[in-house]
């Protein structure tokens, strides 16, 4: 499932574009008055978007102003568990885990960052190759670290040689949640519809095309008869 959720997110990058390059090239393509009738609806879409971002933020501005200041926390120096470890910025995602998890969560990806942040080998003598695999060893830890992916985590720690604490049945629940999770976010992807274009056939891609045109900027646009 990890591998999928891997392939799913290297390829979304590519399909947003190609899609976002074939929808330009379709509006290129239409007639003057046509091509024109689009863009204003297509602006009017993103005016009206804009507008709806701008008065939340506005909402929201006035009712922080309406709030007694906060005192600023005090600045705690993190210590390092070991003489090696290396510590990382604070990274603190946003998300709902029971105690218990969370700190573990955090300190098995302390464990990893201590081996494999960018910062550390900065200045190495470590070749371009090995020091752009350290790099995407962390990003996958950061990634798994901010999704409360405790399996993701001990799966880089276990390749990495780091000591890892005995398996328990909260252990198994976990990793039951990270494979709900992990499905999820897969789900999320798939239902995109430059995903569904990008692994749709000819026909199918014109279809969709024709459909998000069409539910999107209310434009109607006919694929050309082959």
């Amino acid at each position: 499932m990890h591998a999928d959720l891997e392939y799913h997110e290297e390829l979304l990058g590519e399909a947003k574009s190609e899609f976002s390059t074939a929808l330009n090239e379709i509006v290129d393509s239409l007639p003057d008055e046509e091509k024109e009738e689009f863009l204003k609806l297509k602006q009017e879409i993103l005016d009206k978007r804009r507008a709806a971002m701008e008065a939340e933020i506005k909402a929201k501005e006035a009712a922080d102003a309406t709030e007694p200041p906060l005192e600023a926390p005090a600045q705690e120096t993190a210590v390092a568990e070991s003489e090696d470890e290396y510590i990382v910025p604070d990274v603190e995602p946003q998300r709902d885990l029971p105690e218990v998890k969370e700190n573990t969560i955090k300190k098995l990806f302390y464990k990893i960052a201590a081996k494999t942040h960018p910062d550390k080998f900065a200045s190495s003598d470590l070749a371009p190759e090995e020091i752009s695999r350290i790099e995407s060893i962390f990003k996958k830890a950061k990634s798994s670290y901010e999704n409360g992916n405790w399996y993701g985590l001990y799966t880089i720690a276990l390749d990495l040689g780091i000591e890892i604490e005995d398996i328990t049945m909260d252990h198994v629940d976990w990793i039951e949640d990270d494979v709900h999770h992990t499905l999820g976010r897969i789900a999320q992807i798939a239902q995109l519809v430059a995903w569904a274009w990008y692994t749709a056939d000819d026909k199918q891609k014109k279809s969709l095309i024709r459909n998000h045109f069409s539910y999107t900027y209310g434009f109607s646009w006919t694929p050309p008869t082959d």
